[in-house]
């Protein structure tokens, strides 16, 4: 993820976001932004943002029910949301499974 929008993330919600890299690209943004907000009031800290198999994973440094469902929804949209530019996407198989849109993909 690009660094201004890193700062916007970690700025709007410092305690969730303290000492993580987001080792995603920028499409995951309003993801990580609307998920970010669910989780805010619960007081949670993220420890690691990244993608895997083509799917964001969000760990934490504790859990409830609520936060699970708020992080299974994230990484479920995630599945069908190109993590370049946040248009609708599908897995896509290259060295790597990632999700992107077809232009996206055909960039890659």
């Amino acid at each position: 993820m690009n660094t201004h929008l890193a700062d916007a993330l970690t700025n709007a919600f410092p305690h969730l976001y303290e000492n993580v890299y987001f080792e995603i690209d920028d499409g995951w943004m309003m993801l990580l932004w609307r998920l970010s907000l669910k989780l805010k009031p619960l007081g949670v800290q993220a420890t690691q943002v990244k993608e895997k198999f083509g799917a964001l994973r969000f760990y934490t440094d504790c859990t409830s029910n609520e936060i699970k469902v708020a992080i299974q929804e994230a990484e479920c949209l995630s599945l069908i949301t190109c993590e370049a530019c946040g248009r609708p996407g599908t897995a896509t198989a290259t060295s790597w499974i990632k999700t992107y849109c077809e232009d996206c993909a055909n960039e890659m």
